[in-house]
């Protein structure tokens, strides 16, 4: 169509104000509509038949990214209910095509994964089993290479499934047997690696992935002891982790309770313990003026800079992310750092050691970005960078460490939305194959 203009009018009197207004009318609508987004929930199933929630912020069409949370929460890591605190919405209201699982016997809010008998999950099943059955289920329903996005242990998990992680049937063991007078091989299912797993996840499942203040290793720049912990950089050690991990009774009460009622506890002492006679009140009065003190000071820093956190925000983080975990997964953890690894979880096998994940950070080739953060107790920058960016074989890796955060704040405290969310989306774009449509900018 043809449209003739004359000194700044179109025919039958409309003038270039009212054209300026059809712009700006057409540019809201659009705005409003071409990047609107559903929420919706996605049930992948995994091989060993788990059910799966994902929270999908559906943007048809466009660049999917999967958000992955850590160990003890759910998918509101990402996509905490407080405005101006979800890395989620961020990004689908920018464009993107937005996943966010929560891994087995995990979630909350309405969008809660299956768990299995017993409670007998571990890492190695997040990487075996749970990972390869979202990222599959979003490359179906999009037809497009999804980019992943895992924080802490949800970076740890990604390493693995990198790495072409499988279960294969090995000998752990050689038992005598006394039908032949001799010594016969047992075998069990036990973390090994596949090279053709391992090509295909690095060339044709993921995008690229970043991992945000996932430990490369279990272990922290120094170690130390009460007598000599103050000689040392605060973030340079952890005295919690390091000293209970080696303890035997911790590991007996860990296997004692499972799941780890995480939830529960937090209810008792947030509400319930007001139901005890006489002391109740009292009890529960004290540890509302003690959390309302601590929650947001030095004392929790071992879990976020105090800075970027305050009392109400901390209240939300507990009581949407914090969940219940088997105990395998904290033993596990308990394991690696012991052996200042990244390790499968170790069945005290006779003639078999676990496998090790953080030796084989070299086998992973797709673009990949790692991010630490300067104040964070749980991933230790140094070592994040020295053990696991340095070793990590892709030719197109990047490295950013954020200052003045620490571990979990640094995607869901005060300063994330400004500080943290812009610098990873930038890269996101960047490494995105569905560029056309990856962000609305």
């Amino acid at each position: 169509m043809n449209t003739t203009i004359h000194n700044n009018q179109l025919r039958g009197g409309f003038n270039m104000k009212h054209l300026g207004l059809v712009a700006l009318i057409i540019t809201v609508f659009f705005s409003s509509t071409v990047c609107a987004y559903t929420l919706v929930e996605e049930n992948p199933v995994t091989a060993d038949g788990i059910m799966l929630s994902i929270k999908h912020y559906e943007n048809p069409g466009a660049q999917p990214v999967i958000l992955q949370h850590g160990v003890v929460q759910n998918s509101n890591c990402w996509d905490l209910p407080v405005a101006g605190h979800s890395f989620a919405i961020y990004l689908a209201d920018l464009g993107y095509d937005v996943w966010v699982p929560s891994y087995r016997g995990h979630g909350q809010d309405g969008f809660v994964s299956e768990g299995e008998p017993g409670n007998d999950w571990t890492i190695d099943k997040f990487v075996v089993y749970d990972i390869p059955a979202i990222v599959d289920y979003v490359i179906d329903y999009t037809g497009k290479k999804p980019l992943w996005v895992g924080h802490s242990m949800g970076g740890m998990t990604v390493y693995g499934y990198l790495q072409g992680a499988e279960y294969q049937y090995v000998v752990v063991d050689n038992d005598w047997d006394w039908s032949c007078f001799c010594y016969r091989d047992v075998y069990d299912w036990r973390i090994g690696t596949n090279s053709t797993l391992r090509t295909e996840r690095n060339s044709n499942k993921l995008a690229g992935a970043i991992t945000v203040n996932s430990p490369a290793r279990m272990k922290w720049k120094h170690d130390v002891s009460i007598a000599n912990f103050w000689y040392y950089d605060y973030y340079d050690y952890n005295l919690l982790v390091q000293t209970f991990s080696e303890l035997d009774a911790v590991r007996a009460a860990l296997k004692a309770m499972d799941p780890v009622p995480l939830q529960e506890i937090v209810d008792f002492v947030l509400g319930d313990i007001r139901s005890l006679p006489y002391v109740g009140n009292t009890l529960a009065d004290l540890l509302e003026w003690t959390f309302g003190n601590v929650g947001d000071s030095f004392v929790c820093s071992q879990f976020w800079n105090p800075d970027n956190m305050t009392v109400d925000l901390v209240d939300a983080v507990i009581d949407h992310t914090l969940d219940n975990t088997s105990s395998n997964v904290l033993l596990q953890f308990m394991q690696s750092a012991n052996a200042k690894n990244f390790q499968e979880f170790d069945y005290d096998d006779p003639d078999r050691s676990p496998y090790v994940y953080s030796e084989h950070y070299g086998d992973i080739t797709l673009p990949i970005m790692v991010v630490s953060s300067e104040k964070d107790k749980m991933a230790c920058n140094d070592v994040v960078y020295a053990d696991g960016f340095l070793q990590i074989g892709s030719n197109d890796k990047t490295y950013h460490d954020f200052a003045n955060f620490g571990h979990d704040d640094v995607c869901l405290g005060n300063n994330a939305s400004t500080v943290v969310f812009p610098e990873l989306e930038n890269w996101l774009a960047l490494h995105s194959p569905s560029s056309d449509t990856a962000g609305m900018k």
